[in-house]
């Protein structure tokens, strides 16, 4: 059955490549005899079939870009997904001298979306969590006092949780933080640019120079944000959650993927979770995802907004 529905994928039969995902959803081995046949014709889609393919095929794959056979961006995002020691090796010198045709930046965003990328001495470094659990409004938070250098707006409380909870640990075990984590922002101007929040183990988070000055000058904004408390509820079974608020896994991008870079050191951030704003709001069609990312070396959070 298999080998069958691979020669509907060789002929052109695009509904036999989502057949085959299926087909060996529980079994990805079973796909390994048949990757080179795939890989020699260009068929990289659904990504997931090449997960499971043995060093044989990662050197193969490698080879056709280093002799130039394929210029196809989606075998670079296959390999970010297959991971090992020669997809690694194969990223650390591209990035160092990038294939023709492609650039280092590119390569680098690459291996962002597929959750890891390298540190200084050139090891992977995990970027995205290997378990996610969902957010749930619990509770409230607490008034803050403290206020938005942009808008003059109470700051708001998008995330307040703690290592002590054995799922918070695992959802944050990439990141190697340790205490409570508490990220605030400003509900209004999080909507505009990329917000950097100083964090500490107790809990301790305050808009960050790093953020810059506001593009539009400071108005007074009458209305308090949300003071609905997110926390961690059931793991799930897809760390790419796209239904709501989650802690962990990776982020289900509405546009272009945005890792911000540390403004301190320049390495790419950990993603930490994303809140749904309809899960703040009283509005439940509220629209869009609040993106958090966490830099523990140099105690810096980040604040993304995209909006479908």
């Amino acid at each position: 059955m298999i080998a069958e529905l691979v020669d509907r994928v060789l002929s052109g039969d695009d509904d036999a490549a989502w057949e085959l995902e299926e087909a060996t959803e529980d079994d990805l081995a079973a796909l390994r005899p048949h990757l080179v046949r795939l890989l020699d014709a260009d068929v990289y889609l659904p990504e997931r079939m090449f997960r499971a393919a043995g060093e044989d095929v990662q050197r193969a794959a490698v080879a056709r870009i280093d002799m130039g056979v394929t210029r196809n961006f989606q075998l670079f995002r296959v390999l970010a997904e297959t991971r090992g020691p020669v997809v690694e090796a194969a990223f650390v010198r591209w990035l160092k001298e990038p294939p023709p045709g492609i650039e280092a930046g590119v390569l680098a965003s690459f291996l962002a979306g597929s959750g890891w990328d390298f540190d200084d001495d050139g090891r992977a470094r995990e970027i995205c969590g290997t378990t996610a659990y969902g957010l749930a409004p619990t509770g409230t938070t607490a008034p803050s006092s403290d206020r938005c250098p942009w808008c003059g707006g109470e700051l708001w409380t998008a995330l307040d949780v703690d290592t002590a909870d054995p799922r918070v640990a695992g959802a944050l075990a990439h990141t190697s933080w340790r205490g409570r984590l508490r990220i605030v922002t400003c509900f209004l101007c999080a909507l505009h640019g990329t917000k950097y929040v100083d964090v500490t183990p107790d809990g301790g988070a305050a808009w960050s120079a790093y953020t810059g000055e506001s593009p539009d000058g400071r108005v007074l904004v009458a209305e308090p944000p949300p003071r609905v408390r997110l926390t961690p509820g059931e793991q799930l079974p897809d760390l790419h959650f796209a239904d709501g608020s989650a802690l962990g896994g990776r982020p289900w991008w509405l546009q272009d993927p945005e890792y911000p870079a540390c403004p301190a050191c320049g390495k790419v951030m950990a993603y930490v979770g994303d809140v749904a704003p309809s899960d703040v709001l009283a509005n439940d069609v509220a629209e869009g995802a609040i993106y958090l990312f966490l830099h523990t070396p140099c105690g810096l959070a980040a604040v993304v907004t995209q909006n479908d």
